[in-house]
């Protein structure tokens, strides 16, 4: 496992691929993403699962793929991601 602090958008993406089981989490050996929700505040929380929310429709194709408005904002959240390196495929 290791601890990565993304920018927010990022890390919504992140965990919008390993919520959705997405093929390219997989192709990068990602087994599994947590997010430990006492490291945001209130606003940052709320702002993480709008993100993630947005992420999650643009990878299930619910509306046409844009880019994330959340993209802007300059705030990072540690993520635990856990990357099994035998199931990582050469792209």
């Amino acid at each position: 496992m290791v601890v990565v602090e993304m920018p927010l958008a990022g890390a919504a993406r992140l965990m919008a691929l390993y919520h959705v089981k997405h093929p390219q989490r997989a192709r990068k050996g990602i087994t599994k993403v947590v997010q430990d929700a006492n490291q945001l505040d209130q606003k940052q929380a709320g702002q993480l699962l709008e993100a993630l929310a947005f992420e999650i429709k643009d990878l299930r194709g619910d509306e046409p793929s844009r880019a994330s408005p959340f993209a802007n904002i300059s705030d990072t959240v540690p993520l635990h991601v856990t990357i099994d390196p035998d199931k990582i495929k050469a792209s």
